[in-house]
């Protein structure tokens, strides 16, 4: 499933968007941080886009950074946006900042779905 080619901080980036919470905890024990980026993004991003609400559970739990910000998009933000109900949950559960703003536009504001909007609430 991973390219052994890649970077760690890459095969750590893929793993988030997999939600591969086994492959996370194993280069997180070989030592890669939590919180390593590519081009801003981070493995918890990834999780988020991909809807992995467990994998987002256990990188919180190693430590990674739930407001991180790429290009302003954040984990709640981009679960938001990408329709994720589970994964808004899991990261208002964890007290994500629902005021972070993404082109002055909170999570809040690019809720469209009605189990999303009562998610944020």
């Amino acid at each position: 499933m991973y390219d052994e080619d890649n970077s760690p901080v890459d095969l750590l980036l893929e793993a988030g968007g997999h939600g591969d919470i086994q492959q996370i905890q194993k280069l997180i024990d070989s030592g890669i941080d939590v919180n390593s980026q590519n081009e801003g993004e981070t493995a918890l991003l990834l999780a988020s886009i991909n809807g992995h609400a467990n994998a987002i559970e256990h990188l919180i739990k190693l430590g990674a950074n739930i407001n991180h910000q790429n290009n302003k998009e954040t984990a709640l933000i981009l679960a938001v946006t990408n329709g994720h109900v589970d994964v808004v949950k899991a990261l208002v559960k964890i007290n994500a900042d629902q005021t972070i703003k993404d082109q002055g536009k909170t999570a809040l504001d690019y809720a469209k779905n009605k189990s999303i909007l009562s998610a944020l609430k």
